[in-house]
């Protein structure tokens, strides 16, 4: 994989937007979008590293496809539209699926949904089942239409990033966290929290002053990013305590991880006003395996008793439990 492509999942989930709920704010961009080109089909698809999922989709029952072949796999690699205006001539789909089976897709047009951070997350799209071509007025629209769904996703972030670390916010972990909870109950794979917590933080801030100890956070996160998977969630509790969400990962895995990021913080000096500044952080991590059924407010209580008995027992250390 890519470091591009690293990076543009990384914003994806970032936006911690795939596998949400249905949205009216969403599903009425595309109701608009059907009506405005009309269309037949209508779709906000964000591109995961390996499948297409659809936060809002009209004219079309499926919510999610293999990103392989697909129409928007190859839209995310372009900077201009991706227009197909006939599916049958085209050497690249003229065998897929979605043309020859009951969709038959003969005509695709998508704009690339492109974050204020330069990265693509998808394509706002439209098909029809007929070949045809779009205006340049009606592809006007079409852009237009994309950048409307940009607006409502950065409107719909501001209420789960963290503005000082760019990671989550407590409630934005939480959604995810059951939304992981839920896959990982539907596919059997093991499903891992991690709980931090900065060591004497309140040290830091009274020495250096408060600004420092942004900086601190700041530099704890850019660690954690670094050290992360592109889809681990990475959150900002509250204050100087952190959580990650690790999908497919048993306990002794996480507990590896959470060892890697301990080491990585502690030898990664946060620099402010030319000083370095170390700090040691604790760790609770627990894990749920496939065939348990537990609820995320569990799995976190089990990582929070484990992160308190780290501190009791002289902090700079992990400690983990199966749940």
């Amino acid at each position: 994989m890519s470091n591009s492509e690293i990076r543009r999942l990384q914003e994806l989930q970032r936006y911690a937007i795939l596998d949400s709920e249905p949205e009216e704010a969403f599903d009425r961009i595309t109701r608009l979008t059907k009506n405005l080109l009309n269309a037949p089909i209508a779709l906000i698809s964000l591109v995961d590293e390996d499948r297409q999922w659809f936060k809002s989709h009209q004219g079309l029952q499926m919510c999610e496809t293999s990103k392989d072949g697909s129409f928007c796999a190859y839209a995310i690699e372009t900077a201009q539209p991706f227009i197909i205006e006939d599916t049958l001539l085209d050497d690249r789909f003229k065998n897929s699926e979605m043309v020859l089976g009951e969709t038959n897709i003969r005509f695709y047009a998508g704009i690339q949904l492109i974050s204020p951070s330069g990265l693509c997350l998808g394509v706002l799209c439209i098909m029809d089942h007929v070949p045809r071509k779009l205006s340049e007025n009606q592809l006007s629209d079409l852009y237009d239409m994309s950048r409307i769904v940009i607006d409502e996703i950065e409107l719909r972030s501001l209420a789960t990033i963290d503005c000082l670390t760019g990671l989550q916010q407590r409630q934005g972990f939480w959604i995810k966290a059951r939304q992981e909870l839920d896959h990982a109950k539907r596919f059997a794979t093991d499903l891992s929290v991690i709980l931090l917590d900065i060591d004497r933080f309140k040290v830091v801030n009274d020495t250096y002053g408060h600004p420092a100890g942004d900086r601190v956070l700041q530099n704890l996160a850019d660690v954690c990013r670094k050290n992360l998977r592109v889809y681990d969630i990475a959150a900002r509790f509250g204050g100087e305590e952190f959580a990650f969400l690790l999908p497919k990962t048993n306990i002794d895995e996480a507990f590896d991880v959470a060892e890697r990021l301990r080491t990585q913080i502690a030898t990664t000096p946060a620099i402010y006003r030319d000083l370095p500044i170390y700090i040691t952080t604790s760790f609770g991590v627990s894990s749920v395996k496939a065939n348990r059924v537990m609820s995320v407010t569990e799995l976190v209580h089990v990582a929070d008793k484990c992160l308190y008995e780290a501190k009791n027992k002289g902090r700079n250390r992990t400690i983990c439990t199966a749940a």
